[in-house]
């Protein structure tokens, strides 16, 4: 799924691979966070401030459409994921 060079992955400091297929909170909340990128290659429904993600709640990530902040605004509350089926997803943060 992952296109970026190895040092950048290696800079970036975490990442985490996996499938998720009922709501499940993957990265805990981190004040200092200043990078997020959160891929998938299928349908995933993501929120960023500790609350339950479903079909309705949060933000839709398709293989098409990664999710990515750096820079300026990073969230950096609890990061939770959610899928109707098996879903493989990527997430790297700083």
């Amino acid at each position: 799924m992952s296109s970026r060079p190895l040092t950048l992955q290696r800079a970036i400091g975490n990442s985490l691979f996996g499938s998720v297929s009922t709501a499940t909170q993957v990265v805990p909340q981190n004040p200092s966070r200043n990078y997020l990128y959160i891929a998938t290659t299928g349908t995933i429904f993501v929120t960023l401030d500790g609350t339950t993600p479903s079909a309705t709640n949060g933000f839709q990530v398709t293989a098409a459409a990664p999710l990515k902040f750096e820079t300026s605004f990073v969230p950096t509350g609890i990061v939770s994921l959610f899928a109707s089926t098996s879903t493989p997803y990527e997430i790297l943060w700083a």
